[in-house]
């Protein structure tokens, strides 16, 4: 007996033809809830729909869920005559309770079975029906049905045990769940939050809409404190391709959603016609009402009046930026962006205008998931042709050191302007950026020197008009190229930030001549930063680097900390991207000790000769990579003097083409 994937998800449950054993209920709705796996137990082959002669072959239909994969598993091995362990019916427990939607369990999600099963669909591109996917997930398969009955034999309870971490046969699916929190924090942005209320529920709740989610995770994170921007969801709006919806709320909770999908099935009705009849809005019925779904074939409803429907029903209202959370960011560019916000000052508080009773002051929820690497998915040869391609691109840099103090509030740095000329020196040295393309702004020009003492070449002195004259200049020679062009793009900035409350809270850059009084006049509002670049900038590749406290604001006023599923970095490298790495939350003041910023000595160390950040050793440094290991690294260096500090990762995806910024080594200097 072999196990087939059938057709895909949407398509009506078919008849099970001569020998085949349908892994679908027996009943005609094949929405029905069931337990595959408990099912196959105890009932065999039996307990499906068969068709004639005797069973040779098991057909799953759709994305196989982890309960359909081990009914099948029991099948199969229950027709060679194996001898099934006894703890096998705990999986099967364990797999009824994740197809209802519930936490099986207390492991968390990067180690658990659930996750590895949902990062195997992902990696081996099952969920995409990509061409010989299918084949490439029941290999997969195989390795991780292996594992569960060793696993049932030794009598291992999956509710309990990570039994898969360590196992070097998972240790690619479990890189990819490491970062998938990141993944859904980029669903979030692209995405919106609302505050709802749900009849029998309390009057205002925390709810999410996804748009096309990209996280496999994304129920899971949604539905717990920390991995959700807003608190733990109870309503989760989700809009998949092909005109497919799903609501739920928390299984666990029991709030009927039975209502939505009547109005729901009401205005699908009055488009007429018999598919909205035979083809109804699923009301969640096996699933006490808590989850409603389109019809099969996808409403025939616009999107726009589906959300309108949900919005109406919930009394749904959109919820307020919290912590370092905030509005999507809109950009007109097509360019790719990573903003890189650092931080530094004999210790020093870099930006904060004065002293604080209390210590430093961190977002919750900024706890991060250590350095990850999805590079390791690319073959040799997309990494030597992407590694080609770097190699010609020419770069552009802006970089900006500002040491000395701005008036009463701004103390001087001494690490600000070293920390820019190390930058300069290293796009230079490491990278290939030719001078001529670069600008470099310090107000401390004695401090502005290579490696061998040699005084750098300085642009001008940071004040807000040559900052804005050097991004104009630097960017009328990127208009030389043509739309098709790559061309890299870097601003770097180290020095204070400022926050005041005016209509809004804001973020700034202090530049020289700063007057707290006039911060729009004589600083740059970190909340523009990225929309000026985009205007002026034409790179097909920009990278923001701003070293400050409250370096979060930044990503305040576009969106969330966040990163996303690059499993195709290499081949997207060249497209847009729009991508911020904070040193902190816009609460954080940013810290330098011994002339250098605890962020920038991270970052030196992750692009810098050791390539630190490089993961996966392929020579190459994705943002992906540079945002996993500061997230690490950074936390680790502020640890040792008792001070916190979170960096931040942002990814725009407001267009589906949009890749990655890589740091490609040169090893010539120009």
């Amino acid at each position: 007996m072999k196990i087939i994937l059938g057709q895909t998800a949407g398509e009506p449950c078919r008849t099970p033809g001569d020998g085949e054993v349908l892994l679908a209920p027996r009943a005609s709705d094949g929405r029905k809830q069931r337990q595959a796996a408990l099912t196959a137990l105890r009932e065999g082959a039996k307990g499906f729909p068969c068709g004639a002669g005797e069973p040779a072959s098991l057909v799953v239909q759709g994305v196989p869920v982890l309960d359909d994969m081990l009914a099948a598993e029991i099948l199969v091995r229950s027709a060679k005559g194996e001898k099934l362990p006894q703890g096998i019916e705990r999986f099967a427990q364990y797999a009824a309770v994740c197809r209802e939607g519930l936490r099986p369990g207390t492991v968390s999600l990067e180690a658990s079975l659930e996750g590895v099963y949902l990062a195997m669909l992902n990696v081996t591109g099952i969920c995409y029906q990509d061409g010989s996917a299918g084949e490439n997930f029941l290999a997969s398969w195989a390795r991780l049905a292996r594992a569960i009955f060793a696993a049932a034999e030794a009598g291992i309870d999956p509710s309990g045990s990570s039994f898969l971490a360590g196992n070097p046969e998972f240790s690619r699916e479990m890189a990819y769940l490491r970062s998938d929190r990141d993944v859904f924090l980029t669903d979030v942005q692209r995405g919106q939050r609302w505050k709802v209320s749900i009849p029998g529920g309390p009057a205002e709740a925390p709810a999410l809409y996804l748009d096309c989610p990209r996280s496999i995770l994304f129920k899971s994170w949604a539905r717990q404190d920390n991995g959700s921007p807003s608190g733990a969801c109870l309503f989760l709006a989700v809009r998949f391709e092909k005109k497919n919806w799903v609501f739920s709320t928390d299984p666990a909770q029991r709030l009927p959603l039975k209502p939505l999908s009547e109005r729901l099935q009401q205005a699908e009705l009055a488009l007429g016609g018999a598919p909205a009849a035979a083809d109804p809005w699923f009301d969640g019925a096996p699933f006490t009402y808590t989850l409603v779904a389109a019809p099969r074939a996808g409403t025939r409803l616009a999107d726009t009046e589906v959300l309108r429907i949900a919005r109406t029903w919930l009394n749904a209202r959109s919820a307020a930026p919290s912590g370092s959370r905030g509005k999507t960011l809109a950009i007109a560019s097509t360019g790719a962006l990573l903003v890189v916000v650092l931080a530094t000052a004999p210790f020093w508080k870099r930006g904060e205008p004065k002293e604080q009773g209390a210590g430093p002051v961190v977002a919750a929820g900024d706890k991060e998931p250590g350095p990850v690497s999805r590079g390791s998915i690319a073959s040799v040869e997309e990494v030597a042709k992407c590694r080609a391609d770097g190699v010609n691109t020419d770069g552009f840099a802006v970089i900006i050191g500002v040491g000395a103090s701005q008036g009463t509030g701004f103390q001087q740095l001494e690490g600000s302007v070293p920390d820019a000329a190390a930058f300069y020196c290293l796009l230079r040295e490491r990278y290939g950026f030719k001078p001529e393309h670069m600008r470099l702004l310090v107000d401390r020009r004695d401090l502005a020197k290579d490696a061998d003492g040699k005084a750098l070449p300085v642009f001008a002195d940071p004040t807000k008009e040559q900052v804005t004259t050097a991004i104009q200049e630097v960017g009328a020679g990127t208009q030389k190229y043509s739309d098709d062009s790559r061309t890299d793009f870097v601003l770097f900035f180290a020095g204070h930030g400022d926050t005041k409350k005016l209509a809004r809270q804001n973020g700034y850059l202090v530049l020289s001549g700063y007057d707290a009084a006039k911060s729009d006049l004589t600083g740059f509002d970190m909340g523009y930063l990225s929309k000026f670049l985009a205007l002026h900038i034409k790179s097909s590749h920009r990278l923001i680097m701003t070293d400050c406290c409250f370096s979060g604001f930044v990503i305040t006023s576009r969106g969330t900390d966040l990163n996303f599923d690059s499993s195709a970095i290499y081949k997207n490298w060249g497209r847009a991207a729009h991508v911020l790495i904070t040193a902190g939350t816009e609460q954080q003041p940013a810290f330098e000790e011994n002339g250098r910023s605890y962020f920038t000595k991270a970052l030196l160390e992750a692009v810098g000769k050791e390539l630190s950040a490089d993961t996966n050793k392929d020579g190459i440094v994705t943002d992906e990579e540079l945002g996993s290991y500061l997230k690490q690294r950074v936390p680790e260096i502020a640890a040792k003097r008792k001070l916190k500090l979170n960096p931040l990762h942002w990814r725009d995806q407001e267009h589906d083409d949009m890749g990655q910024f890589l740091f490609i080594p040169r090893g010539e200097k120009r």
